[in-house]
């Protein structure tokens, strides 16, 4: 287990590029109030574990390893980004983070492949591909699964059920609790309360333990919830507020504070890590704000072909 201040540390950091991120992106998916999932998730992994992440918020490519100004570069659409500022989907493959792709539900083909790439090498890597409630819907979540099953592949499937896809409630689609897919692939599962870092850091690693023992696809359920709009450029209004003041009540940092305070941890050293991440962002933003931006009418070609044959 990681030590727990260095757990809150990411945790804070992934909150200030949140607040960043929504503020000075033209187009976002924001993860605001479930940076715990990511955060827990993707801290447990190794350097060469590769990871599937959700399109949603930037604790998973945080926690993986993906530099601040890197991530803010992408979310920005700056040319100096990975992927020269033509999406804002992260990627960094030197740490094992392969980027979220246009259509939702493509993530399970591509962590299943990873999940080929880590069994071939044979050093007990893992492929871990993360996706939400809405793309637990998809045809293409089941074809990964037998492939994974049949074949048995170390992947480990992560559903960040947020409550929402979209503009619908999950519990009006999906009948029962999603983690209850796994059962049909015999496939070992959990569920956790995805707001508690150190629990979705605790259900990973003992999920992470024995794929990497038995190299065998296992699921984990985060229940978590979207406490702000699909994307930041619309309203929500078919949320409740009731709901939402309940939700923001356990917001992770807060959920991270009281357990924290319950090792004796003082509130003021966590007051001085929220700072100091905020002051790094800040920095961050500096450093990458006036880099060029994407432009389409230089570039349009570009990329598409290789550059020599063989």
């Amino acid at each position: 287990m990681t030590d727990p201040l260095a757990l809150y540390r990411t945790l804070a950091e992934a909150r200030a590029l949140e607040e960043t991120v929504q503020t000075h992106a033209a187009f976002y998916h924001s993860g605001y109030g479930m940076e715990a999932v990511g955060v827990g998730v993707a801290s447990a992994l190794r350097a060469d574990d590769y990871l599937v992440a959700h399109y949603r918020g930037v604790g998973a490519p945080l926690a993986k390893g993906m530099p601040i100004d890197t991530l803010l570069r992408t979310f920005l659409l700056k040319a100096t980004s990975p992927v020269r500022g033509r999406n804002w989907h992260p990627v960094a493959v030197d740490v094992g983070l392969f980027g979220h792709q246009g259509t939702s539900g493509s993530e399970f083909g591509r962590a299943a492949g990873l999940g080929v790439a880590a069994k071939h090498h044979g050093q007990h890597a893992v492929a871990v591909g993360m996706f939400g409630d809405g793309s637990a819907q998809r045809g293409t979540l089941h074809e990964a699964f037998l492939l994974a099953c049949s074949w048995e592949l170390p992947v480990l499937w992560v559903c960040e059920n947020n409550e929402y896809m979209i503009s619908t409630r999950a519990d009006a689609i999906f009948p029962g609790e999603i983690a209850d897919l796994a059962g049909g692939y015999r496939m070992p599962a959990a569920t956790v309360d995805g707001n508690d870092v150190y629990e979705v850091r605790r259900a990973t690693d003992e999920l992470l333990s024995e794929v990497r023992r038995v190299s065998k696809p296992a699921f984990l359920e985060a229940k978590t919830y979207r406490v702000r709009p699909h994307t930041e450029v619309e309203a929500a209004p078919y949320q409740d507020d009731a709901e939402l003041e309940r939700w923001r009540a356990r917001d992770p940092l807060a959920v991270g504070r009281a357990r924290l305070a319950q090792d004796g941890i003082d509130a003021g050293e966590l007051d001085r890590i929220e700072a100091q991440a905020r002051v790094e962002v800040a920095d961050a933003l500096r450093r990458v704000q006036d880099d060029p931006g994407h432009d389409p009418a230089e570039d349009v070609g570009a990329y598409l072909y290789a550059s020599e044959t063989r």
